[in-house]
């Protein structure tokens, strides 16, 4: 176990937080970061382009708080954030949290650090807690410490990576601690400023890191993410979530094949490309919004290059095709593509691709 004497010693543990219009919620998390038990880390929380009084409160809490390092970034976007705070990171490992999560409790630094030490893993992840309304409900598939090794990684757990569903590692950053000489190789990596897709794209960029030799998991959770808080509705931000994916899964299937990942994985990437906005126009008609804006949205999409690579590769790999795939990935009109939708809507809600990816959106 690791006292707190390693105070005085080289900085341990590094922990990132953007702060981005977080005047509600940046004192009451620094407050419970400092309850830690665990002395030996510095907190680094970058300011992201906040239109509040977030610089000023960072400012003043440098003053008060010596472990503390406090940055105004410049390049807005949380990816961005991230990026810089990894760059001023001087601790041997990298955690993160968001601006309005919270640590289950003063132990958590200390049994995240001996957790990755003992394992001597690259990357750990852990279970967590979300919270709604003040109800928490645990998220752990794993009832022991599983091992990973690069090989198998790459031949079948990177899909909780880069794709969604369910799957024992997920795409969330604040899950996880990090060597901190992994992230920090390729850093330079991350140039896009995401505001909904940076945990995977973080993630994407870790994980395929080469130098990696161990992933382990396990099943303890130590983070509390409150849904919900500081976020926009799920219709408005799987729209624009999705307009991410336009540049980040490219990369994805461009980095699984330099790592010959598994060709199953890349097929699940395109198919999700294909149902995703699938769900999304599905969204949009629960939602009753004008079937002119429905088909402009179509319309954008469909101009998107990541959609015509997924429906030209899913005509070439499918080998049992279906009806509903086969017009998905067909040359319909946009048009056509509504009122396909709206003539299928029962048979669209029981699909399980749409319910894996319903559940995804929701996080947003």
């Amino acid at each position: 176990m690791i006292s707190n004497d390693e105070s005085i010693k080289k900085t341990k543990l590094s922990v990132v937080i953007p702060v981005h219009n977080g005047e509600k919620y940046i004192k009451r998390i620094v407050k419970r970061i400092q309850k830690q038990d665990y002395c030996n880390y510095e907190l680094i929380l970058v300011e992201n382009g906040s239109s509040d009084n977030s610089w000023e409160i960072l400012q003043k809490i440098r003053k008060q708080n010596p472990n503390v390092v406090i940055f105004k970034n410049k390049e807005r976007g949380t990816s961005l954030a991230r990026k810089k705070g990894i760059e001023l990171a001087t601790g041997e490992y990298i955690t993160f949290s968001d601006q309005d999560d919270q640590y289950l409790n003063k132990t958590s630094f200390r049994q995240m650090v001996d957790s990755i030490e003992t394992d001597d893993s690259d990357i750990c992840q852990f279970g967590y807690y979300s919270s709604v309304c003040g109800i928490r409900r645990l998220h752990s598939v794993i009832s022991e410490t599983k091992i990973i090794t690069r090989e198998r990684l790459m031949q079948k757990e990177i899909e909780g990576i880069v794709s969604s569903g369910t799957h024992e590692l997920n795409t969330n950053v604040w899950s996880k601690i990090y060597r901190t000489s992994i992230l920090k190789e390729v850093v330079n990596k991350i140039n896009q400023p995401l505001y909904y897709c940076e945990d995977m794209y973080l993630n994407t960029i870790a994980f395929f890191n080469k130098n990696i030799k161990k992933i382990s998991i396990h099943p303890e959770a130590y983070y509390i993410w409150n849904v919900g808080m500081g976020t926009s509705g799920a219709e408005k931000a799987a729209r624009k979530l999705f307009y991410e994916y336009a540049f980040l899964k490219p990369l994805i299937i461009e980095l699984a094949k330099e790592n010959n990942v598994n060709e199953e994985i890349i097929y699940k990437i395109y198919m999700e490309i294909i149902y995703f906005m699938k769900t999304i126009i599905d969204n949009m008609i629960d939602e009753k919004i004008r079937d002119i804006e429905i088909i402009s949205e179509i319309e954008k999409y469909e101009k998107m290059n990541i959609v015509k690579l997924a429906k030209q590769y899913l005509k070439n790999n499918t080998k049992e095709s279906y009806s509903e795939l086969n017009f998905l990935t067909s040359s319909y009109t946009t048009r056509e593509y509504y009122d396909y939708l709206m003539t299928h809507r029962n048979v669209n809600k029981k699909n399980l691709m749409v319910k894996k990816i319903i559940r995804f959106i929701r996080k947003f």
